[in-house]
């Protein structure tokens, strides 16, 4: 008798739910984990028809394209880890589908075990019911609302921190809140890699005096939707205002033009909330703009960035100039930076301040940001709106005009009920709950 053991099968038949029978190659059935181990018990060698009674034969057809689109994508399993990240185009045509269709995809690829295919299905749900109100989710779905008058009364009692908030839907801009008291302000033009464009301007500055003004409201995360945090300006949207054969009234238009810019960045500096960037990939220009108007930088080892203005014959316009030098202190680097629009990485970054900490990947970053806005979530509004305001002004007087404005600050912030609440918490090591502003 031959020592050697039967060659492994090349293709595999499998059987729905109704008796449909479908010859795949071996490759594509083990991306389902429960094929694959299910083969692996019976020591490779499958001779009858692999029968599959809880996935019907439409759906084992869409299960199957997706399997073969992806047969040779070399990061199969790892490409659905990070949430936030862009969904493939292809993938997005894939689940355009009616929602019965869309609810039995979920279903076999969590009786399959195909996890990525798992993550695409459930994220796609998500996305269609992201901002949306009770009543338009049940209308969307089909559902009934079986809650009694009373029922959806005390609902609402208990969820109403959120359902107090003020409605925040931006073209270009997402809104989330992941906890009480923090918002994830997220850039959401992933497709053309959050580039800054005129909708983006306008939002940035709608989406952060919303946020100064929202009692709910006491910390920001602001980062990139996508494969990076920004690569900067669009140019494709520059559209800059031309009056025909009059430079001088076109000089003064486009000033009123470039004071609207700045303005729209500097309402995250004026926005009395602590604002924290979690970069990561490139932040690239305005970007750069953006971040050194926030209170605080976390970046992610594979950050890079980069003042490039003037690699593209311009200097820089809203913000670089007049805030990097106060962010970091080192005029020679700035300079340096500014000059010559070279590249510098996360660890350069860190090494001259401009940033605080790195982080491995997106998700982490974005995960150590919103720890950090947690924290300062629980701390007396008061004390932190009034740290922020006070810092601002100290970085642009002298130490003198900084400690008389402090004195004039405090001498009224002082009577807030908010310092015996903290104190007494102290004291007591629990942790203190403040009124909101």
């Amino acid at each position: 008798m031959s020592s050697k053991s039967a060659p492994r099968p090349t293709k595999v038949l499998l059987t729905s739910s109704e008796g449909t029978e479908f010859l795949i190659d071996r490759d594509i059935a083990d991306m389902s984990q429960l094929l694959k181990c299910m083969f692996q018990d019976i020591g490779e060698i499958v001779l009858e028809p692999v029968p599959l009674p809880n996935v019907s034969g439409p759906i084992l057809t869409k299960v199957i394209e997706y399997c073969t689109h992806h047969r040779n994508d070399p990061n199969f399993y790892s490409a659905n880890d990070d949430l936030a990240a862009e969904i493939a185009e292809w993938d997005l045509e894939f689940c355009k589908v009616d929602q019965g269709t869309l609810y039995e995809l979920i279903l076999a690829a969590n009786y399959l075990d195909i996890k990525p295919l798992l993550d695409l299905t459930c994220k796609t749900v998500a996305n269609m019911i992201k901002a949306k109100t009770p009543e338009e989710i049940r209308r969307t779905f089909g559902i009934v609302n079986d809650f009694s008058p009373e029922e959806e009364d005390q609902a609402r009692r208990e969820n109403a921190f959120y359902l107090s908030m003020p409605e925040y839907k931006f073209e270009t801009i997402q809104v989330t809140f992941p906890i009480p008291f923090v918002a994830h302000v997220e850039l959401s033009r992933a497709k053309k890699m959050n580039a800054i464009n005129s909708a983006m301007w306008v939002d940035i500055r709608s989406v952060f005096d919303t946020l100064r003004d929202d009692p709910d409201v006491r910390a920001i995360v602001l980062s990139g939707a996508g494969r990076c945090f920004t690569s900067g300006l669009d140019m494709f949207s520059l559209n800059l205002p031309v009056v025909e054969d009059d430079p001088s009234r076109t000089a003064f238009k486009i000033r009123l033009f470039l004071k609207a810019l700045q303005d729209s960045l500097s309402a995250i500096e004026r926005c009395d909330k602590a604002v924290i960037a979690a970069i990561h990939g490139p932040c690239i220009g305005g970007g750069i703009d953006i971040s050194t108007a926030c209170d605080i930088r976390y970046a992610s080892k594979d950050a890079y960035f980069s003042v490039k203005e003037v690699d593209i014959g311009l200097a820089a316009d809203v913000g670089t100039l007049q805030r990097l030098p106060k962010v970091v202190g080192n005029i020679s680097w700035v300079r340096e930076l500014c000059l010559t629009a070279r590249n510098f990485d996360a660890n350069e970054a860190l090494e001259f301040g401009f940033i605080s900490k790195i982080l491995p990947d997106h998700a982490k970053v974005l995960e150590a940001a919103i720890a950090t806005a947690t924290l300062i979530a629980e701390k007396s509004p008061i004390a932190v709106n009034g740290t922020k305001h006070l810092l601002n002004y100290s970085r642009d007087h002298s130490v003198q005009e900084g400690l008389d404005y402090t004195a004039a600050w405090n001498m009224v912030m002082l009577t807030t009920p908010d310092l015996p609440t903290a104190a007494a918490a102290s004291m007591q090591k629990q942790k203190p709950t403040f009124a909101k502003l």
